[in-house]
């Protein structure tokens, strides 16, 4: 064997670096947070909702021009510990931003958001991927006309609290930012409160370069 051969075999589908199929997806801009920035974070700790066994907060904010991560923090109380792993595993599927294609509870978690102009986004809001890609557009082009919420990680939990981080595009405009939950399964009845977008907005402008 040479000096110069590989004691490796190249394999016959290698893929090479300037293959077509190698090349990285291009994600809509309201799809997910600029892969080429760091966010400003936001000191925010917001409860939504509130029962005697049940609290629904959003804690922490991670800003970009482009939108923002909002954590979703659900915290309860169970006396016996199987009862809390079926409220685990019912938020895991229907919570409105996990498995879209089943159906969510009447009584279930639900929560939303309202900008200052008047758009709404809801976690009971089909993503536009449902619909696909429109016709003769590229993803890294592809533009809706309406805010955009849905889930960025899978769910995390422990035996009180279960968590999953959300993106909201766009960046929600000046002015009020109303938030809105209601869980009547678990007590919490439609509760709305709001927050100025400006705690928002100038994390955004703290967000800066990756530089890789």
């Amino acid at each position: 064997m040479s000096s110069q051969e590989s004691f490796f075999p190249t394999p016959s589908d290698a893929v090479t670096a300037d293959d077509p199929g190698d090349a990285p997806f291009a994600t809509p801009v309201w799809a997910a947070p600029p892969p080429d920035l760091i966010p400003g974070v936001a000191d925010l700790s917001i409860e939504l909702g509130r029962s005697p066994d049940t609290v629904v907060l959003v804690e922490g904010a991670r800003a970009y021009p482009q939108g923002v991560e909002l954590r979703l923090v659900v915290r309860f109380r169970e006396t016996h510990r199987r009862a809390g792993r079926d409220l685990i595993e019912r938020l895991n599927l229907h919570h409105g931003r996990g498995s879209l294609d089943l159906l969510l509870p009447a009584g279930g978690l639900r929560w939303g958001v309202q900008f200052s102009d008047g758009q709404k986004v809801t976690s009971m809001d089909e993503s536009p991927w449902a619909a696909g890609v429109p016709d003769g557009v590229s993803p890294a082009d592809w533009l809706v006309d309406h805010p955009v919420m849905d889930s960025l990680t899978r769910p995390s939990n422990s035996m009180d609290a279960w968590t999953r981080d959300i993106w909201l595009w766009p960046l929600p405009p000046p002015g009020p930012l109303r938030l809105v939950c209601s869980w009547p399964d678990r007590g919490i009845e439609e509760t709305a409160v709001e927050v100025d977008a400006a705690v928002l907005r100038d994390a955004a402008e703290r967000s800066r370069p990756l530089g890789l």
